[in-house]
């Protein structure tokens, strides 16, 4: 899956959640590029949450 598709369908995830807006994701994608410290511990916890619910 190319990119521009997965962007699309995390864009459609997070529009989709009530937990999250998309302000929020972008806020901690963006911390994430910067941080590669704050991004493992994004990673762990994905990891640990399991796949996600659509």
């Amino acid at each position: 899956m190319d990119d521009a598709i997965s962007s699309q369908k995390m864009v459609q995830v997070v529009e989709g959640s009530s937990d999250m807006s998309v302000k929020e994701y972008n806020a901690i994608l963006t911390a994430a590029e910067k941080d590669s410290g704050f991004l493992q511990r994004v990673q762990d916890k994905l990891q640990k949450a399991g796949p996600a619910q659509q």
